[in-house]
């Protein structure tokens, strides 16, 4: 399953910093960028985010993934996570929210 469809999986409104990390994965395989720099930070922000988004990023960065569906089937439970997180205290993230948000609002506007 492409990124691109994945990336259905988080409005932009309700999950922004899920959106914008699934953006900035995306264009870390895009061959006409910077893919070094950009595969470095979404990497660390990725560590910051937690285990599962690191394990996410391996698999949007593999080219021959075992099933064309595992990306999906890794970031439903994430989805939910944030869901209820959202539901409960207002944030994306268990983490520190703040801090992505301005590493992906950096990398984001550095792209344009």
């Amino acid at each position: 399953m492409s990124i691109s469809k994945v990336k259905s999986l988080f409005s932009r409104s309700q999950y922004p910093l899920h959106y914008g990390w699934l953006e900035l994965a995306e264009k870390s395989t895009d061959t006409s960028s910077d893919q070094e720099h950009l595969l470095n930070e979404i990497s660390d922000i990725s560590k910051i985010m937690g285990d599962e988004y690191t394990e996410a990023l391996m698999l949007i960065l593999d080219s021959e993934p075992k099933s064309p569906d595992s990306l999906l089937w890794k970031l439903m439970p994430i989805k939910l996570a944030a869901k209820k997180r959202i539901a409960t205290n207002s944030g994306e993230l268990a983490g520190n929210c703040e801090e992505i948000k301005s590493l992906l609002s950096k990398l984001c506007l550095s792209r344009k």
